[in-house]
């Protein structure tokens, strides 16, 4: 799944908006109209859903976290690269092989965050290109 400013559950049909400007993530229920908020790190820019374990991950681009939502709260703030920017997912259809892609656009790196642990288990490096 690609992650934006806003991403949607398939599964509880919740929506969800990072914040940048107030350090959180809105959560809007589709069916009820109800929104809750949540407090993440400095400056949400990015958000993606997982589709097997309806977990929420908030790339915070000034605190270089992910952090890592279940329910109406924060579980984890996981520490990757500079300014992290992008979070992409991909799942093969099993939580246990579940990955998140998180572009850090501040170290030119790409984390890789196993979703069973959410713990990082690669960072690549990622080469300057030159555009001529």
């Amino acid at each position: 799944m690609q992650g934006s400013l806003l991403a949607v559950d398939p599964l509880t049909n919740k929506i969800y908006v990072a914040n940048s400007g107030s350090n959180s993530l809105s959560m809007i229920d589709s069916d009820s109209g109800n929104v809750t908020n949540i407090p993440v790190e400095a400056s949400p820019t990015h958000v993606a859903v997982s589709s097997l374990t309806s977990k929420i991950y908030v790339a915070n681009s000034f605190s270089r976290t992910v952090s890592v939502i279940n329910g109406y709260k924060e579980i984890s703030r996981i520490p990757v690269g500079t300014f992290p920017s992008f979070i992409a997912i991909s799942s093969r259809g099993l939580a246990e092989k579940e990955k998140i892609y998180v572009a850090n656009s501040g170290s030119n790196t790409v984390s890789v965050i196993n979703s069973s642990s959410d713990k990082v288990i690669v960072q690549y490096l990622l080469e300057k290109i030159l555009v001529l």
